[in-house]
């Protein structure tokens, strides 16, 4: 996404289109993934680990509930649809944008508008 941002062009949008259901389907199944849910949470209850490791763990527990890990059957094929299509718009408003910012022009022919 910061390479859309900064180096956007048509060949760029089209690969990045091209992969990115497939991206967001595989973070998805990852934050998703009991396996490394149950890790984590085995790492959090041992307390063993430093602060800053604790906090670490922590976070990516919360962040893997906000994805769906506690999700089952239809629920989580809804979530999983709406977080593909949540990723598809925002892509094409970033597309929009940057078009627009592209397209915009202002031109000062009087000193007087650029005072102050």
């Amino acid at each position: 996404n910061h390479l859309m941002g900064v180096k956007n062009s048509d060949e760029l949008r089209a690969a990045h289109g091209e992969v990115q259901g497939e991206v967001v389907k595989t973070t998805t199944k990852l934050s998703q993934s009991e396996a490394v849910f149950k890790a984590l949470e085995a790492l959090e209850k041992d307390g063993s680990l430093e602060p800053a490791q604790q906090r670490i763990v922590q976070s990516s527990l919360s962040s893997m509930r906000l994805s769906g890990v506690g999700l089952q059957g239809e629920e989580k094929e809804r979530f999983n649809a709406n977080r593909i299509r949540l990723s598809e718009l925002s892509t094409a408003f970033s597309n929009n944008l940057l078009d627009a910012t592209k397209a915009f022009s202002l031109t000062l022919t009087e000193p007087a508008q650029v005072d102050g």
